[in-house]
């Protein structure tokens, strides 16, 4: 015999505080998880050319760690410069070579290969 005493009794009296807790605390986890995602949204790349340049960017800053400073692409027997590299039938021929040539400046242009 209970007579509405004890921890299970304290606990069944209390089911709706304890469940409003949890749902003020899920609330507040989903407040903090939408603004993260406003965050990222409006972090978002404009268009595809700026999507392209940080994927170029990403090879000449691992062309520039090698001592090396980078001049241009060098793409179907044909020297590339940055802007140029962006563009759709550059870029695609870039994105699927799996050796890059490039050119650096070094007193002397010089062409070489990156994998």
């Amino acid at each position: 015999m209970s007579l509405n005493k004890g921890e299970l009794f304290k606990i069944i009296v209390n089911k709706h505080k304890y469940i409003k807790e949890i749902i003020k605390t899920l609330n507040e986890d989903i407040s903090k998880i939408e603004s993260k995602i406003e965050v990222t949204e409006s972090v978002r790349l404009r268009n595809l050319k700026e999507l392209r340049l940080l994927y170029i960017s990403k090879i000449i800053e691992k062309i520039n760690q090698s001592g090396q400073a980078f001049k241009s692409f060098y793409i179907d027997n044909r020297q590339v410069n940055i802007i140029q590299a962006v563009e759709d039938d550059v870029f695609d021929t870039l994105r699927n070579q799996t050796s890059i040539q490039y050119l650096y400046q070094n007193n002397i242009g010089y062409r070489t290969n990156l994998n």
